[in-house]
């Protein structure tokens, strides 16, 4: 009895510790997007450093991974967006949340507006990848500063300028970009 009492005593300890080491993950990553979007938005000529590649040995960690996927599913979602807003990059922006889940209403929302603002628009295809980090990143505000927030905030308006988008569809965007900011805390 006292075996079977210290095993279950040791791996709720080893599940709360890969608990948190996923936890500490999904913030780093939040954390590294953050700092690539405020580097941008300083203009600074210093090239990005790429993340070192983790070797075979290593173990992939199950958050990570999750969110990488979902930031290149919303890239593909963004190149493959045709004249209807699809039920997979609906259900890639809800999944990109990792906390508090954001209501339907608001996902349908901003995958509608960011839509308008992306179909057609060839000048947006290089920021792809920025924006899918920008609009993950949203998604789990719970983990960010307001000043992180802002960042996401502002380069998400600066990558839809930049591009040429309308400016009153880079602020229905912004505005649902805030509304899933609130939602998500």
């Amino acid at each position: 009895m006292k075996t079977l009492i210290a095993i279950l005593g040791a791996l709720t300890i080893s599940s709360a510790a890969i608990a948190q080491i996923n936890y500490n993950s999904a913030i780093r990553q939040a954390h590294n997007a953050v700092n690539q979007t405020q580097a941008a938005s300083q203009g600074s000529t210093q090239p990005m450093q790429p993340p070192p590649q983790q070797t075979p040995q290593q173990p992939v960690d199950p958050v990570l991974a999750a969110t990488l996927q979902n930031i290149s599913n919303l890239k593909n979602d963004f190149l493959d967006l045709s004249a209807n807003v699809t039920p997979a990059f609906t259900n890639d922006l809800a999944a990109a949340a990792t906390g508090k889940k954001v209501s339907a209403t608001t996902v349908a929302k901003l995958a509608a507006d960011l839509r308008t603002a992306i179909i057609g628009n060839d000048k947006l295809r290089p920021q792809f990848q920025k924006l899918a980090q920008d609009v993950h990143a949203i998604f789990n505000s719970a983990h960010l500063s307001a000043t992180q927030q802002q960042a996401i905030e502002d380069d998400v308006q600066r990558i839809l300028k930049n591009g040429g988008v309308p400016a009153e569809q880079i602020s229905a965007v912004s505005d649902d970009i805030k509304a899933v900011a609130d939602e998500s805390k």
